[in-house]
């Protein structure tokens, strides 16, 4: 049983090599195409490095941004294997400890609160590398092209144009596209994991899940908050609502941004009507509450 998992290891360690090479292969590709396409020298023209660069950026940032998700999640399993394989072999080695005496009881103590210490150190090192993701595509997600080039979350406001639509689930599923559906994607499964680990460790003192819930949300302002609204009551993703109303996701929603920047529009009532569709516990000890359930 140890021999097949160590070997699916391997095969997932494997992957992630090749996920490296297909990304410098795609890069190529992208390259080839290109000059194949436009032939001729190096242009010395700043606009045409430009468009060069637009190409470059608008073909492979989506791709590699997958690819990177991907690479994670193998990541991600490889960690979760080699701790079952290491929580397997601290089963075994304490159930022979049991049959000795007191001593031995005591060094088997010291090796459950090590181990312990491993999954504890296990999780984070994921968990910080998992974040460092997140905070990369919410940057991307900030800059998600020049307003007066294309659909911007700050720009020409993706969420006036889903609010003011007569059918806010089709103007959604136009919207989310690109970068904002890698972003939703990758904070779904951010939320999941803390939520397995929770699952795990429920019993231990040391692991607070909600610290590292609030580490996430603490990157995302209301206009995210809004459309992750949207995007989980529209498309109705059970399992992401779950995860949201579980860790109080909502609890710091102001909606005097809504009224302040929106209240002119008349999307009020619309925002209201979406935040009335969840649990209030997801608004954990935000007074909000009060005036959304009116």
């Amino acid at each position: 049983m140890s021999d097949n998992k160590e070997k699916n290891v391997a095969k997932k360690f494997e992957a992630i090599e090749s996920i490296k090479w297909i990304a410098v292969i795609l890069f190529t590709i992208t390259l080839l195409v290109y000059f194949s396409t436009f032939p001729g020298t190096i242009p010395e023209d700043r606009g045409n490095w430009g468009v060069f660069g637009d190409f470059m950026g608008g073909t492979l940032n989506p791709i590699l941004a997958f690819l990177s998700l991907l690479a994670i999640i193998f990541t991600i399993k490889i960690q979760t294997e080699e701790l079952e394989l290491t929580r397997h072999e601290l089963e075994e080695t304490r159930k022979e400890m049991a049959k000795s005496s007191d001593a031995q009881k005591e060094q088997s103590e010291a090796l459950k609160a090590q181990n312990l210490s491993v999954i504890q150190q296990t999780f984070e090192n994921t968990f910080f590398k998992l974040l460092e993701h997140h905070n990369a595509l919410i940057n991307d997600l900030y800059e998600y092209m020049e307003p007066d080039e294309g659909f911007s979350i700050y720009g020409k406001n993706m969420l006036i144009l889903i609010l003011r639509s007569d059918n806010i689930i089709m103007e959604f599923k136009k919207q989310n596209i690109n970068i904002v559906k890698t972003y939703f994607m990758t904070l779904y499964q951010i939320l999941k994991f803390i939520k397995i680990k929770e699952e795990q460790l429920g019993e231990e003192k040391f692991f607070n899940p909600k610290l590292y819930t609030n580490m996430v949300r603490a990157t995302l302002d209301e206009t995210i908050l809004c459309l992750l609204a949207v995007n989980v009551n529209q498309q109705d993703f059970i399992k992401f609502k779950e995860l949201l109303v579980h860790y109080n996701f909502f609890e710091h929603i102001d909606l005097d941004f809504l009224d302040l920047k929106y209240r002119a529009r008349g999307l009020i009532p619309v925002m209201i009507s979406i935040l009335k569709n969840f649990d209030k516990k997801i608004y954990g000890s935000n007074k909000i509450v009060e005036s959304i359930y009116i």
